[in-house]
């Protein structure tokens, strides 16, 4: 007898499972971090300048101009909104500033903004915008983590996700503990302490004279 056999059948998969079954997606990778680059403004580094391409402006804080003694701004009407839709107005705008990277020089406008910021001087947050990225003609290769800037003739490659020793150091905050109490006698505060411990000890008690009555009526409706 002979039987019959299926013809073979050739599925057709789609642009995505074949993509899959091929290995031809690339692997995902983890989040290199803030984009940062050391710079010196004025003669003083600052070792954590953020490369934002989503700002369209150069942010400076007004710690900085008071600093300098740097008083003559430039009036601005600029309103600024910020991600968390948060609108702000700036003091006013710094012309003209040069920013030195890696021995080139830049000018660039900065945006002054009073902002809150207790940190060390050479850790305050400046932001250099796509203004600045387009007068550097910088090019960011995010897989190598190398950024290249052109200054005339002269080229320079700045890494900017591995932060400097110097920014780890004053990125260590400040820890102030007591590892012994001597000698401590303040009245107000021992009185409360020991309230304190009065009322939980009289809320303890008041619980368990509260389960003896319940257990109590419960033995006396029992034997009736």
């Amino acid at each position: 007898m002979c039987t019959p056999k299926r013809a073979p059948r050739v599925e057709k998969l789609s642009m995505h499972a074949s993509a899959l079954l091929l290995n031809q997606l690339p692997y995902k990778l983890r989040d290199t971090g803030a984009p940062l680059i050391s710079c010196d403004i004025g003669g003083f580094i600052f070792q954590n300048a953020l490369l934002d391409t989503g700002a369209s402006i150069n942010l400076l804080p007004a710690s900085i101009c008071d600093k300098f003694n740097i008083s003559d701004l430039k009036p601005s009407t600029v309103t600024l909104q910020f991600a968390d839709r948060s609108i702000k107005h700036p003091k006013g705008i710094l012309e003209n500033v040069i920013v030195t990277v890696k021995g080139c020089k830049f000018p660039a406008d900065f945006v002054v903004l009073e902002m809150d910021f207790n940190g060390q001087f050479y850790d305050t947050p400046i932001i250099l915008g796509r203004p600045f990225l387009h007068t550097a003609k910088m090019n960011i290769d995010f897989p190598t983590g190398i950024a290249k800037i052109s200054c005339g003739d002269q080229s320079v490659e700045i890494k900017i996700f591995e932060v400097p020793n110097d920014l780890k150091k004053s990125q260590v905050y400040d820890c102030h503990t007591i590892d012994l109490l001597d000698d401590f006698d303040d009245p107000d505060v021992i009185d409360d302490c020991v309230l304190e411990e009065l009322e939980e000890i009289e809320n303890i008690n008041l619980g368990e004279k509260k389960e003896e009555d319940h257990l109590k009526f419960t033995v006396e409706t029992s034997s009736l």
